[in-house]
């Protein structure tokens, strides 16, 4: 499934975390303001910043990469890419709560475990919107969430 990421930084041009949507299905492809405004509430629902900073935030939509397509050989070295990343963004996120909580020693699978979940989180409810916010189908976008993860 393509997907496409926005950067939310804050005023000092620090990324705060990278949102990733999955492209609409079947329809037109939501525009670039689209994905901004929903990565700032994103943002706000992930309570990234205190409240009163809110307005501090900003939002970039990364460029859309041309990837060839791949033949059945080269599937392995993207997905790992993918698996790399998604790993490595989580162990940020950790990191990041581990120093907002002052580096308290011998806590790094809690941290690594509440990161994980705020990124499943944020991947479930990125699902959720592009879908246009679907009554009774939590448990199915937050497996799917999950799942995609995992690929």
């Amino acid at each position: 499934m393509a997907e496409r990421k926005v950067d939310v930084f804050d005023g000092d041009g620090v990324v705060l975390r990278t949102f990733t949507f999955p492209d609409a299905k079947g329809g037109e492809a939501p525009s670039d303001t689209d994905l901004v405004a929903r990565a700032l509430q994103a943002a706000r629902d992930a309570q990234l910043v205190p409240a009163e900073r809110f307005g501090q935030l900003n939002a970039v939509v990364q460029p859309q990469q041309n990837v060839p397509a791949a033949t059945e050989g080269d599937l392995a070295p993207p997905l790992e890419q993918a698996e790399r990343d998604f790993d490595a963004a989580v162990r940020d996120t950790a990191y990041f709560l581990w120093e907002q909580d002052g580096r308290p020693e011998g806590k790094a699978e809690i941290y690594w475990h509440r990161a994980l979940e705020q990124h499943y989180r944020e991947r479930a409810y990125s699902r959720w919107l592009l879908e246009g916010k679907p009554e009774g189908r939590d448990q199915e976008i937050w497996n799917a969430a999950k799942d995609e993860a995992k690929q």
